[in-house]
C-alpha cells in the first residue's frame, strides 16, 4: 500500500506538472513555444530583503495607474493655479510714436481693464473642485496599490517563515529519523512497519517542503504584480 501511494503521488505530480506546462503554452501564446518543451531551473529560496516601505515607494515609481492619477493630480492643480491667475488684471504697457510735420512725439501708457464683479470665480470653483476629485482619486489609488502590496507581503512571510522551519528544522529531523530507523531495521532492531512509517514521514514533510517552497514563490510573484516591477534578480 505504501509503495502504491508512492506511485499514485508520482503520477499525480507529472500529470500537474503536463497541466502548468499547457496552461503556460496558452499564456506565452502557443506559436512561441514548441508543442514538446521541458521547464529547466531549480525550486530554491532566495530571501526577500525589501521592507513594506520600499515596496510602497517602489509601487509609487512603478505602477502605472499610479503614475497615471500623480499626472491627473498634477494637471488639475495647475488648472486650478491657471484660473486663479486670471481673475487679476492684465497690465499692459504701451508705447507711442507719432510725427506731425517737423515736430516728434512719444507717448507711454498703461492699459489696465477694470473688473468689478468678474474674478473668474466660476473657473475657479470649477477647477478647484475637479483638482479636489482628481486628489481623492489620487488617494484610493494609493489606498488599493498599498492594500495590494499589504496582503501579497504578508503572504510571503508566512509562507517564508513556513519554508524556513521546514528547510531548517522538521525535513532534517525527518531525514535523521528517516536513517536511523533504516539503520536499525536493517539490523534487525525495528520492524518494518516502523521503517514504513519514518519513510511516510520523511515523505510527507518532504513534500510540505516542495509546496511551501511553491506558495513562496507565488505569493512573492504576487507581490511583484502588486508593486509592479521585478523585485528578485
Amino acid at each position: 500500500m505504501q509503495q502504491f501511494a508512492f506511485r499514485r503521488d508520482a503520477v499525480d505530480a507529472r500529470q500537474s506538472l503536463q497541466a502548468a506546462k499547457i496552461a503556460l503554452r496558452a499564456v506565452s501564446g502557443p506559436d512561441r513555444i514548441a508543442d514538446d518543451y521541458d521547464v529547466t531551473g531549480k525550486l530554491d529560496f532566495r530571501d526577500f530583503t525589501f521592507s513594506r516601505l520600499d515596496l510602497y515607494n517602489l509601487a509609487r515609481a512603478n505602477r502605472p495607474d499610479i503614475r497615471a492619477a500623480e499626472a491627473g493630480r498634477e494637471r488639475a492643480q495647475a488648472d486650478n493655479n491657471l484660473a486663479r491667475a486670471n481673475a487679476w488684471w492684465d497690465i499692459t504697457p504701451q508705447l507711442e510714436y507719432r510725427k506731425d510735420g517737423k515736430f516728434d512725439s512719444y507717448g507711454v501708457g498703461v492699459s489696465v481693464p477694470l473688473r468689478v464683479f468678474d474674478r473668474n470665480q466660476g473657473e475657479i470653483a470649477r477647477t478647484l473642485a475637479d483638482a479636489r476629485r482628481v486628489d481623492a482619486t489620487y488617494q484610493a489609488t494609493i489606498i488599493q496599490a498599498q492594500s495590494e502590496i499589504d496582503t501579497a507581503f504578508g503572504a510571503m512571510l508566512t509562507e517564508r517563515q513556513k519554508v524556513t522551519l521546514l528547510s531548517g528544522t522538521y525535513v532534517p529531523k525527518a531525514q535523521q529519523a528517516r536513517q536511523t530507523v533504516e539503520f536499525a531495521y536493517r539490523r534487525g532492531g525495528a520492524s518494518l512497519l516502523d521503517f514504513l512509517d519514518a519513510q511516510r514521514s520523511y515523505r510527507e514533510t518532504s513534500l510540505d517542503y516542495v509546496r511551501s517552497l511553491g506558495n513562496y514563490w507565488t505569493a512573492l510573484y504576487q507581490l511583484e504584480l502588486a508593486v509592479g516591477g521585478s523585485l528578485i534578480k
